[in-house]
């Protein structure tokens, strides 16, 4: 259900009183959300087009940032293939300057909004702890080099850190790097559960071929493959699911860092390990997933305890014993697995952490390479060669991808059928990020187990006008990977093609949960998605925020907005719950203010708390001014101070305050309609403010099509008709700027010659987000 989030009244009479220019200008979220039709738009079949992702890098092993799409060869199955495209993909490093605004101002929790666009250009990297490989006395290695790697981890990017014994981690764990990936790898322990598995019980065994087990399994030695049979298909099948998990981010570069020693084999079932093997290989081939091994020993082999041998026992064959120390009779080496995936098998390396943050560091630049192949569905192995015409240079990228046969031809689903775009882009299995989502999630605090999530998305077209209608799809899952809600919705056409935005509520238990929120246009060439962790919680006694929500006017109420640029001059709301022993007890001051890039605090307001569901809990609501404020970044600092102010929480919103003005040559007004001819009997400028004028004048254009839709709550309408055409020359209108001067609005517009046959009193009709009341229309030359 959508939300019409009503603040009080008195905040609403604020904000209604000073937003006289409002630039953010969404369809009317009472309005957006529409019956689903019986008969769903069909959508297209692919394009048989393939995305590779390579990483570049020169001499000095960095990676190299200044290619373009010349400077790239693709070959598939030997032929030369033509790029459709070549993108550079990049994420912001640690210390990139994402709260850059207010770093003197105080201490405070900075919102960090996710957006389909980031997620389909930064990296996602899953960190794969090998315990059922890794020997105890190297686990310390493993953890120091784990937390190193973690610091390397760009802010943009998703992180997950996995084991191959499914400890401490679960199938939907991806999320940007935080203390939580830290804690699990501290938490990982070497063989841990090897060494509680006893030796005996497994005596001789038949192998594949008639081949069996004999000396050390049979005498019982404390080699790990004896104690475990199943252990190498599990570690496998642990690389499978991690690319699995990858492929599901919506990412474009994704990255496994497997700290293990060596790949393995059952000496009792190598088929089965095998299989598991080759398995791993396709997945990681299929989702575009580098893979780089990283043997945690410093020298493998030269001084290893008996209790740390990675494969075991001895296989006979014909009388003749051979023995299994290392990947003898793996299906797929660890040199093949990171050689075809793009990746690199490292070993020996005396600072394991700092040679993954190279790794990391590489990744983190990349090309997104796009080739349309005539044998992209045709079933079997196909090869990719990347090249780069530049001396010098080293790419990693897949070596090529594997097509499964049909399975059968009856009831196998197609691109085609109703809604799968949107179910496997919410699944991250289709290209993504054509479609700019930028997604507000803000958890409720749980009152026992029972809590909620207010989710507000943001959609537009990013380099061009949304046209078309939306669909999203929004789903929760826990930490155990469960499907918690689904929730699905069909936005209309925006008005003039300006963004949509809607509001809605999910209940969600206590606890950690992931929220994806996937969107397909209805003629299926945009997609999007956003991944982001919701945390529920329920508060204690110490005082406590929860993010907060950015309020703007809609008609006589408030509503959640994701937008972050405003016009200066903009009255802005912030709400946001807050509870706690301080609470209850009444002896919190609520404020909010404004802190410039230098962090100087450049205005403030008190705020007010309204009550909450319980005694402890209040929503505390504050309404800032920005008129006088410069152009520029800015935080937007709620606070709640109880008496003791070292104790305050504080929540900060980065926002941007451009010019009051609509700009100029056209960057903040839209064009609504323009044509060379009209039946309108004379020259003239309108200003359209309602319905019925909008339809009177669109009357008399020559078509037969309905009028655009417009939310004229939020908008006005500037049209302009050029004269008849004198001495054979006729002219059309052109505007030039509308700019805000002295209490008017100002329309500059010029005539400009118009060649069209038949042009006769030319019009354009353009739109800006806000309603206006004194106009003038200059023309300029």
């Amino acid at each position: 259900m959508l939300l019409g989030y009503v603040g009080r009244r008195a905040v609403v009479e604020q904000l209604a009183a000073a937003a006289t220019v409002v630039v953010c200008f969404h369809a009317a979220v009472s309005t957006a959300q529409t019956p689903r039709p019986a008969a769903q738009p069909t959508f297209r079949a692919e394009v048989n087009l393939v995305e590779v992702v390579a990483v570049v890098t020169g001499d000095d092993d960095r990676s190299l940032g200044d290619l373009a799409a010349s400077d790239f060869e693709v070959l598939e199955d030997g032929s030369a293939r033509t790029l459709v495209s070549v993108r550079k993909l990049s994420a912001e490093s640690r210390n990139a300057a994402a709260v850059a605004p207010g770093t003197a101002a105080p201490p405070a929790y900075v919102e960090r909004l996710p957006t389909s666009t980031a997620s389909a250009d930064a990296p996602a990297f899953v960190l794969l702890l090998d315990d059922l490989d890794t020997s105890p006395r190297d686990s310390h290695r493993v953890i120091r080099a784990g937390e190193r790697a973690l610091s390397f981890i760009p802010d943009s990017a998703l992180v997950s850190v996995l084991t191959t014994s499914g400890l401490g981690g679960s199938l939907l764990t991806l999320e940007p790097p935080g203390p939580q990936h830290a804690s699990k790898v501290k938490a990982f322990r070497g063989q841990l559960l090897i060494r509680a598995l006893p030796p005996e019980g497994l005596g001789s065994a038949p192998g594949a071929g008639g081949r069996r087990m004999g000396g050390d399994c049979m005498t019982g030695t404390p080699s790990l493959d004896c104690q475990d049979p199943t252990r190498p298909a599990r570690r496998a099948s642990a690389v499978a699911a991690a690319a699995e998990i990858l492929g599901r981010s919506g990412a474009r570069r994704k990255v496994l860092l497997w700290v293990a020693q060596t790949m393995g084999v059952s000496t009792i079932d190598p088929q089965g390990s095998r299989a598991a093997q080759r398995q791993a290989l396709a997945s990681a081939l299929n989702n575009d997933i580098s893979v780089y091994v990283l043997d945690p020993r410093e020298n493998p082999g030269t001084d290893d305890p008996p209790d740390t041998r990675r494969t075991g026992g001895a296989l006979e064959v014909g009388g003749s014993a051979m023995a299994l120390d290392v990947d003898d009779m793996t299906a797929v080496p660890l040199t093949q697995l990171t050689r075809e995936t793009g990746g690199r098998y490292i070993t020996m390396a005396n600072n394991l952490g700092d040679f993954m943050g190279r790794i990391i560091e590489q990744n983190s630049t990349a090309y997104l390479l796009v080739y349309e192949s005539p044998v992209s569905r045709t079933p079997g192995r196909h090869r990719i060669d990347v090249r780069v015409k530049r001396p010098g240079a080293r790419v990693s990228a897949r070596r090529g991808y594997i097509v499964d046969a049909p399975a059968s031809a009856e009831g196998t689903p197609t691109a085609a059928s109703d809604d799968s775009l949107l179910r496997r882009t919410l699944l991250g299995s289709a290209p993504q990020g054509q479609l700019r989502l930028i997604v507000h999630a803000v958890p409720r605090f749980a009152t026992g187990k029972t809590g909620s999530v207010s989710v507000t998305v943001r959609a537009d077209g990013a380099k061009e006008p949304l046209s078309q209608p939306v669909d999203v799809l929004l789903a929760t899952f826990d930490d155990e990977g469960r499907a918690t809600n689904q929730h699905q919705v069909r936005l209309d056409p925006p008005a003039a093609g300006l963004p949509l935005e809607f509001t809605t509520e999910l209940p969600l238990t206590r606890g950690r949960h992931q929220l994806r929120v996937a969107a397909v246009t209805g003629d299926a060439t945009k997609t999007g998605l956003v991944i982001t962790p919701v945390d529920v919680i329920e508060p204690g006694r110490q005082l406590m925020m929860a993010p907060p929500l950015l309020l703007q006017p809609s008609g006589d109420r408030v509503i959640p907005t994701a937008a972050r640029r405003f016009a200066a001059g903009t009255s802005l709301g912030v709400q946001a719950e807050i509870a706690g022993r301080p609470v209850q007890e009444g002896k919190v001051a609520v404020r909010v203010s404004m802190a410039d890039s230098s962090g100087a605090v450049v205005r403030t307001a008190d705020g007010a708390l309204d009550p909450g569901g319980s005694p402890d809990r209040q929503r505390a609501t504050g309404v800032i001014k920005t008129t006088g404020l410069a152009n520029g970044a800015y935080l937007l600092i709620l606070e709640a101070v109880p008496p003791n102010a070292s104790d305050a929480v504080r929540h900060a919103i980065p926002i941007v305050l451009h010019a009051a003005t609509s700009s100029t040559a056209g960057s903040s007004h839209l064009v609504v309609a323009h044509g060379p001819s009209s039946r309108h009997p004379a020259a003239g400028t309108f200003v359209i403010r309602t319905e019925e004028e909008w339809l009177a004048f669109w009357k008399l254009l020559p078509t037969r099509q309905a009028p655009p839709s417009i939310d004229f709550s939020r908008a006005t309408l500037f049209a302009i008709v050029a004269g008849a055409a004198e001495n054979a020359t006729a002219h059309k209108p052109v505007v030039v700027s509308i700019d805000a001067m002295d209490g008017e609005t100002v329309v500059r517009w010029r005539a400009e010659p118009d060649a069209s046959p038949g042009a006769q009193h030319a019009f354009t009709v353009v739109a800006v987000p806000a309603r206006v009341d004194n106009v003038r229309f200059e023309p300029s030359r």
